[in-house]
């Protein structure tokens, strides 16, 4: 019997930490054992991050179609560190979890492999920068020849610790209030257009709490959208009943997450109640 993976699931990571050194020129750059310790700690809880992210995946058979950086302002160099560590980290859950397995498990996943039915190498998450000012917003680099050579060199066994990646990223993601702007904005909304690349648009998400806000994010041309709270409290917004959702999500053409306070088990009432999926930050960790 195959390995049914369950689809529909968007992940946004909390505010990961980023500090960067170079042991090679720590004395040049007159930085300190504090200055190392701390960027030991980042480094700890950025992988900490992402193995609980692939392992959680793992345990629930579920994936990611995309992971929302919560992070605001960040840099090219800090995103190149996080897009290095994903890899690290989804090359070493893959391993682990093949070694680890039971052998009519592992058969299992092979006959899945066969069919077309797991995880194929176009099923990357695709990486989203979360934006709420125009600052935020930049070009859009896509995965192109050497993102596709590493893919296959990690399917082959190869190490991601030979590649090092440069800043790529697939989208971005606005908030509610910068929603606002870029609807008002004519200047923001042609800028949206120039953030192409080699002609292809970037993915555009936008959170929203209302109809209004799903109104502004399907004129803006969004791919997609999170409309909440649903379970979780949000300052501002009263919670979402699911009969609520489901009349707010039929009246928009784009695929809507329910978001706030879910977990894996809320998928089927999701898509029940016309959701495309679920997001999440604390059902990943």
């Amino acid at each position: 019997m195959a390995y049914t993976i369950k689809q529909g699931f968007i992940a946004i990571t909390p505010d990961l930490p980023f500090y960067d050194y170079h042991f090679d020129n720590a004395f040049k750059n007159h930085i300190t054992n504090a200055d190392i310790d701390k960027a030991i700690r980042s480094t700890d809880r950025m992988e900490s991050y992402l193995e609980k992210l692939f392992k959680k995946l793992v345990q629930k058979k579920s994936w990611v179609s995309h992971i929302v950086m919560r992070n605001k302002s960040l840099s090219s160099k800090e995103y190149s560190y996080f897009i290095k560590k994903f890899y690290g980290e989804y090359e070493f859950a893959c391993s682990d979890t093949l070694l680890g397995m039971p052998s009519h498990f592992l058969f299992s996943v092979i006959d899945s492999v066969c069919k077309g039915t797991l995880i194929s190498d176009d099923d990357l998450p695709k990486l989203i920068t979360h934006c709420n000012n125009e600052k935020d917003m930049r070009p859009i680099r896509f995965k192109g020849e050497f993102y596709d050579n590493l893919e296959k060199a990690l399917r082959k066994g190869c190490s991601s610790k030979d590649y090092v990646p440069k800043d790529r990223f697939d989208g971005q993601h606005f908030t509610s209030s910068f929603l606002k702007e870029i609807f008002k904005s004519k200047r923001l909304q042609e800028k949206l257009k120039v953030h192409t690349y080699r002609g292809i648009k970037g993915i555009i998400g936008a959170s929203c709490h209302n109809e209004e806000d799903l109104y502004m994010a399907q004129e803006i041309g969004a791919d997609y959208c999170f409309l909440s709270p649903l379970k979780s409290s949000n300052k501002g917004h009263l919670n979402l009943s699911w009969s609520r959702f489901s009349k707010m999500a039929s009246n928009v053409n784009m695929p809507v997450y329910a978001l706030g306070g879910l977990d894996f088990d809320d998928l089927e009432s999701a898509k029940k109640n016309s959701a495309a999926g679920i997001a999440g930050i604390s059902m990943f960790t």
